[in-house]
């Protein structure tokens, strides 16, 4: 057994070994062009249930090498979001408020707008970072204490700390909690925002698995995860999506608190839904194979749409790169790429017109998934078909 990344005891066993794979952001130029391969594990603690990667691949290859790949965080809910933080005891307009990332941008925004003026977001500098194509694999291994005793020199300490979907990209989360709590003044707050993962794992969709992240979080192991770090968890909130849930912690710098433990049964049933999560892999994967082989024969040729990250994952961890004649993917730096992994030409959407595509997966968000259902009429009225790779979207792929 290793040893777990939150509760540092030696109880972390093995769910799935995926085996060698590459970096989903990592586009080829050409289908003969050599890759990064790393091992991609999936483990458990059987202490605190929290779900790890034990072995991530290293930082400098999880690094960007494109200036112009973009993500997105859900944000429908910031407006609410950012009323809660404003009615925090103690809070004022004086308070000062720390962003860690880019991602707090929009956020810090709307405080402004509403006459918070005191923020402030953490630049490169502030890190010690000078390559401008870092990103959050960078800004969490940059945040250590020693790091954030600097940032305290040059910019005092904060009321309240917000960092949106960063600590699942932590390679020592009790480091970053370490620094997130010296950023902030005796009894200030912090306000983290994650992923949730407990729906992927219920409904058997792999694609929530990536690299970049190390740790997965359900709303019991995210409301523990707070006081290992020295923080009384206030207030938890779970923002409902269709694709992918957020869940929110509002939490106090404390003193002296004892780790939270799980109740045996909620404990039980955390380590029974990953244990049920890994063993069904193998069949979800030869059951999605079985559609497409037999969808092939009977009505002709599969596309899939979205050539992000969830698109990488869902095909090379089941293993279906055989099943689709190419990706399909409008931005102009990603057409005449190729996929990591499975290297699987990216074309234009005028493409499964083109080339007598039948059925055309989607890997997208609800919004461009609306988008792209518009834009390609045509296809739909000649017959083409899509849907959906996610288990919980009511178009998904029904094996």
């Amino acid at each position: 057994m290793k040893k777990c990344y939150l509760c540092e005891k030696n109880a972390v066993t093995e769910l799935i070994s995926f085996g060698n794979q590459p970096v989903a952001h990592r586009f080829l130029r050409s289908n003969n062009e050599k890759e990064y391969l790393g091992p991609l594990v999936l483990s458990q603690c059987q202490q605190c249930a929290l779900i790890q990667q034990p072995d991530p691949m290293p930082i400098h290859e999880l690094k960007p090498r494109f200036e112009w790949l973009t993500r997105v965080e859900p944000e429908r809910h910031l407006d609410d979001l950012v009323q809660e933080m404003t009615h925090l005891p103690g809070i004022t307009k004086d308070s000062r408020v720390f962003g860690i990332s880019w991602k707090e941008d929009t956020t810090i925004k709307r405080l402004n707008a509403l006459g918070h003026l005191n923020t402030y977001r953490l630049q490169n500098e502030d890190l010690g970072i000078v390559d401008r194509l870092s990103d959050v694999e960078t800004i969490q291994a940059q945040l250590t204490f020693k790091q954030s005793q600097e940032i305290v020199k040059a910019k005092g300490r904060a009321d309240i700390v917000i960092s949106r979907h960063l600590i699942e990209h932590a390679f020592d989360i009790k480091e970053l909690l370490r620094a997130l709590k010296n950023l902030l003044k005796p009894n200030g707050y912090l306000i983290l925002e994650i992923p949730d993962c407990q729906r992927s794992m219920e409904t058997y969709d792999y694609s929530t698995i990536w690299e970049e992240h190390i740790l997965y979080f359900t709303p019991a192991t995210f409301k523990a995860m707070f006081s290992y770090g020295g923080f009384s968890l206030m207030k938890f909130i779970k923002e409902d999506y269709p694709l992918e849930h957020s869940y929110i912690g509002i939490a106090q710098a404390a003193e002296d608190l004892q780790p939270k433990l799980l109740d045996l049964q909620i404990l039980s049933q955390e380590l029974d839904r990953a244990k049920k999560f890994a063993n069904q892999l193998v069949t979800r994967s030869k059951e999605l194979k079985e559609y497409f082989v037999e969808y092939r024969k009977r009505h002709g040729k599969i596309a899939i749409f979205g050539a992000g990250h969830m698109c990488a994952t869902f095909i090379n961890l089941l293993r279906l790169k055989d099943c689709f004649e190419f990706v399909v993917d409008d931005n102009p730096h990603k057409r005449g790429m190729y996929m990591p992994g499975s290297k699987l030409p990216i074309l234009n959407s005028s493409a499964i017109l083109e080339r007598d595509i039948k059925l055309c997966l989607l890997t997208l968000s609800p919004a461009s998934e609306e988008n792209v259902l518009k834009k390609n009429h045509d296809f739909v009225t000649r017959g083409g078909v899509f849907k959906s790779i996610f288990p919980a979207n009511p178009q998904a792929v029904n094996v």
